[in-house]
């Protein structure tokens, strides 16, 4: 995907043809190998709009609100404002996203690189789209799901966050609004960094005291995490949090200033 944009960007249309030629003739010769592999037989009976439907009222229902957060074997998911809130946050992304799509057919300053936008959008939808190809596949000949989680889409996570903050700042109309658009999405993520931490903890281990939690955190582990080095992680911890936060505030003050 990576040189085939490159390929475009730089308009090598001659090795992109040769490339294409060369991957069809290869598809021709070698149809018995593969074909197997991505297309099954359909066993089952189901059609491809029952199995979006069914496909989709998961992603709606359990997928994205697993995707925030979700603990004890999908048994805890964050409280309902967390994941509210984010999923609220996603949409104006995805708006912004729209904007940013306009401003680029209209030729006008966008925040990143079009073909560099356009290869992670394009990695995202061809990541995402494969594995419920792999699940309409597994769906027809078995019969059932092979049971979609939220983690299946975590190796383009960085994509996904990419055009969330690309999305998200294309609805600034000055830098002035870019900035708060950026410093409030980091406060978001924080957020929902320490309630999912907070979940986590309080979903396998008593918080009733800071001894009672420390000892009860320090079983089956190594030695370095048992007992008095609890208090040491959880300082480090703490002080990378406010680190961060004062490094994100400070350099948003900077950038306001030069502007």
């Amino acid at each position: 995907m990576a040189m085939l944009t490159t390929l475009v960007k730089y308009r090598q249309w001659k090795i992109l043809a040769t490339l294409f030629a060369i991957f069809i003739v290869f598809l021709v010769f070698t149809t018995d190998k593969w074909l197997g592999f991505i297309i099954s037989t359909n066993n089952s009976g189901i059609t491809p709009l029952s199995f979006f439907n069914f496909s989709s009222n998961k992603l709606v229902a359990q997928n994205i609100v697993w995707f925030w957060g979700v603990f004890k074997w999908l048994g805890v998911v964050l409280p309902p404002i967390y994941w509210q809130i984010a999923n609220r946050v996603v949409l104006l992304g995805i708006l912004g996203f729209a904007i940013y799509i306009w401003k680029v057919l209209k030729k006008t300053k966008v925040i990143t690189d079009p073909i560099l936008t356009g290869y992670v959008l394009a990695t995202v939808v061809v990541y995402t789209l494969s594995i419920y190809w792999a699940d309409w596949q597994h769906h027809k000949s078995i019969g059932y799901s092979m049971g979609i989680q939220a983690r299946y889409f975590f190796p383009v996570i960085l994509g996904q966050f990419s055009l969330l903050l690309t999305g998200i700042l294309s609805l600034a109309w000055n830098n002035k609004t870019k900035i708060w658009l950026q410093t409030g999405l980091f406060f978001l993520f924080l957020w929902l960094q320490l309630g999912g931490i907070w979940r986590l903890i309080t979903s396998y281990y008593s918080v009733t005291s800071l001894h009672q939690f420390v000892t009860e955190i320090s079983q089956y582990k190594p030695f370095y995490l048992k007992g008095g080095w609890w208090y040491l992680w959880i300082s480090i911890y703490l002080l990378a949090l406010l680190y961060i936060t004062y490094r994100n505030l400070k350099t948003s003050q900077v950038r306001a200033r030069s502007r």
